[in-house]
């Protein structure tokens, strides 16, 4: 046996030795999937809130990109708003259309893996106006009123998570794992009181993963709070203007000055941190990492109007890559003199964008209209500075257009302006993004719509995952009947690119979804079924000229059964069945079926603390174009007993089997794996413990040599809740 890597200790910085050494003392928290966490960034737990300022956000820390974005559902006091989050890999944010009713309010978000495995579900509860009297919501309480003589500042609320992790890996396909044989993460989560309507929270996210080659890992903030003023320093997710600047990840300041008839926010730090480039140790002709720049962020936002019952915004966004954040590396060959040199460097950015935004309320916000719209200049290459005057008037009188008294250099500190700006042109306007959103909450009725437009030349630095050259509408409705028991969601979107004429066809795109749960209360049986189908086409005749005809067709049911058949032990079946469909009529070759079928069965005991449950899947997945289908089952075993009041022995047991036919080759999968970890968890207090856990692993590849690897784990978890 042997570690994956010589630079055991180097991985393990001094903090994470330091974490692993505090065992003996009383700590404890929830336990979560080693590789990934979701951080609760608004509102806190417990948190009283003001009307106008909701904004539902989760931050995920996801170093080994576990998360399956696409899984990610978002439910608001049970009904899911996930059509309505805006939602990336690293954040998801939510912001109700209309203003939520005074009174406690749920929050629930449920997420997979890659792989389909289930991830812990995130859930809390917040305080819209003054809670009801005698209720406290929340997992993590609001910061009491501190004892007479005890600073009101040192009665916190909140948590602290540590966890190391030391792996050792053998077998011939152990160069080919890339985790370290040693990590250490930290969490800690703090709010409290700092007297009158003044709050303070504070962040911190360590991970022995951070490194100078990378984008940072660790997060810090500390931020304070009123009734007027809201200021967070450190790594702030903020939430400006939804087509300009919406949950990137910035190090620095945010503050959001409110008066109610004039109001102010301003977002300045950096997006991305300089990295440097490499070349292969042993071949300087080619490059191993390419170089990031340095790219700084600054946003400013009047607003006027308290949303009763309107509101009116202008954003001013100005992003920029610093382009002396990183040396000019350049790729060499000292044996040929003539050889083309190449730099590790991407070209430097620069992005200016403006933008309105006009929210009216209506009907006692059950109505809610809101239009946002962005303007922006974007320059793909500013590493030669701007245009000089004489260039400029030779663009103009190329292009047949009078030269206009303007020096690019004079406005070089606001935006650099050359011949790699998109568009070149701007008269078309195709560098403009419009949205249009419409909520209207009627008796158990919610009603969204959107309609939106991006062109295909508008860039925004600030919101990445926007789509370019789109324009379309979305119109779902949500709601419940028979005393809540029934829930239906019914969903229509459609969208078209091409909005420049710059294509050789329009592609369009649809989605129709419905729905349907059923359950009266928690401890009845309950189904719920789905159904999606989305179709892309164009009217070009062949794949070879870009033709696309594609449909996708999703069938899903699932059962929750509770079975008590046992006195004093309580059961529940759990079944569900998923089907996906995909064929591409110009293209069979893409075509897939894939099946999946759960059967899960969990039983606790009313008098003991002892719980197991025993989860069986089976997936087919098929390439209908080959002919050939992959077939994985996998069984999981988890079991936890109190040996007494404070400690607690637990184990999972998961088997793992692919199979495909032989003759599809490298194409296919044939492989075995188990998992056994086995450990026990010591509380001090109902909400502290440590946790220590063993485990091995086995990976047996059926078809490549040279992959086989056994694994041995060992976690330590420590957490403390206060």
């Amino acid at each position: 046996m042997r570690l994956t890597r010589p630079e055991f200790a180097s991985r393990l910085p001094l903090w994470g030795l330091s974490l692993l050494l505090v065992a003996a003392l009383p700590v404890g928290v929830i336990a979560q999937d080693p590789d990934f966490s979701a951080l609760i960034l608004s509102p806190e737990p417990g948190e009283i809130i003001e009307q106008t300022t909701t904004m539902v956000a989760v931050s995920f820390i996801d170093p080994s990109r576990v998360l399956d974005t696409g899984s990610i559902r978002l439910f608001v006091d049970n009904i899911d708003r996930t059509a309505d989050a805006s939602i990336n890999s690293d954040v998801m944010v939510w912001k109700p259309a209309a203003a939520l009713v005074q009174g406690i309010h749920s929050v629930v978000v449920t997420m997979q893996t890659t792989s389909g495995a289930a991830l812990p579900t995130t859930s809390w509860s917040f305080v819209v106006g003054a809670p009801p009297e005698g209720v406290t919501p929340g997992e993590v309480p609001i910061a009491a009123e501190a004892p007479s003589g005890v600073p009101s500042w040192a009665m916190l609320r909140g948590n602290v998570k540590l966890e190391g992790v030391v792996k050792s890996i053998g077998g011939d396909g152990a160069d080919y794992r890339r985790e370290s044989p040693a990590s250490a993460k930290a969490w800690m989560n703090l709010n409290g009181r700092l007297g009158g309507t003044w709050r303070y929270d504070a962040y911190a996210h360590f991970n022995s993963y951070e490194s100078h080659s990378l984008q940072p890992i660790n997060r810090l903030r500390f931020g304070i709070r009123s009734s007027w003023l809201s200021l967070s320093v450190g790594d702030v997710t903020p939430t400006v203007q939804n087509m300009i600047l919406w949950g990137r990840r910035v190090r620095g300041v945010a503050l959001d000055f409110r008066t109610g008839k004039f109001n102010l926010q301003v977002v300045t730090g950096q997006t991305k941190r300089g990295v440097e480039g490499s070349l292969y140790s042993d071949d300087s002709t080619r490059v191993f990492r390419r170089g990031t720049y340095a790219q700084n962020l600054t946003a400013v936002r009047p607003y006027f109007g308290d949303g009763s019952p309107w509101q009116l915004g202008f954003t001013f966004m100005k992003v920029r890559d610093d382009v002396g954040s990183i040396g000019d590396l350049r790729t060499s060959d000292p044996l040929d003199p003539g050889f083309a040199s190449v730099s590790t460097n991407p070209t430097p950015k620069d992005n200016l964008v403006l933008g309105l935004d006009f929210t009216l309320y209506a009907f006692q916000r059950r109505l809610s209209v809101t239009y946002d719209n962005a303007f922006s200049l974007y320059a793909n290459d500013i590493s030669g500075g701007p245009l000089s005057k004489a260039d400029l008037d030779t663009f103009f009188r190329d292009n047949d257009l009078e030269p206009i008294n303007f020096d690019p250099a004079d406005w070089e500190s606001i935006f650099i302006l050359n011949e790699s700006v998109i568009p070149i042109d701007p008269r078309g306007l195709t560098n403009m993004a419009h949205q249009l959103r419409a909520n209207l909450s009627l008796g158990t009725h919610t009603v969204g719509f959107r309609w939106r437009s991006v062109g295909g030349s508008y860039y925004t630095l600030g919101q990445t995952y926007l789509q370019r050259d789109r324009a379309g509408i979305r119109i779902q409705d949500t709601f419940r009947m028979l005393d809540n028991a029934l829930g239906v969601t019914v969903g229509w979107e459609s969208y078209d690119d091409n909005l420049d004429d710059a294509k050789p066809a329009t592609t369009g795109t649809s989605t129709l979804t419905l729905d349907v749960s059923w359950q009266p209360d928690p401890l009845s049986p309950g189904f719920a079924i789905g159904y999606r189908t989305f179709n892309r086409e164009n009217s070009l005749d062949t794949v070879a000229e870009g033709g696309v005809s594609e449909g996708t067709n999703t069938y899903s049911a699932g059962a929750f059964l509770p079975v008590n058949v046992l006195s004093g032990l309580r059961s529940r079946v759990n079944l569900n069945w998923t089907s996906v469909g995909r064929d591409d009529a110009l293209n069979n070759l893409v075509g897939t079926n894939n099946r999946y079928y759960l059967l899960g069965f969990s039983s606790r005991f009313e008098d003991r603390p002892t719980e197991f449950s025993v989860n069986y899947g089976l997936n087919t997945s098929e390439l209908t174009g080959y002919g050939a289908q992959t077939t994985f089952h996998r069984i999981l075993l988890k079991g936890r007993h109190g040996l007494n009041s404070r400690l607690f022995a637990t184990g999972d047991l998961t088997y793992t089997s692919a199979t495909s036919p032989a003759d599809i080759a490298n194409l296919g999968l044939s492989y075995n794996r188990s998992e056994l970890m086995v450990g026990g968890e010591y509380y001090w207090t109902t909400t502290s413990y440590a946790s220590l856990r063993a485990g091995f692993g086995s990976y047996r590849d059926n078809r490549r040599a040279g992959l086989d690897t056994t694994e041995l784990t060992l976690r330590l978890r420590l957490v403390r809740s206060f």
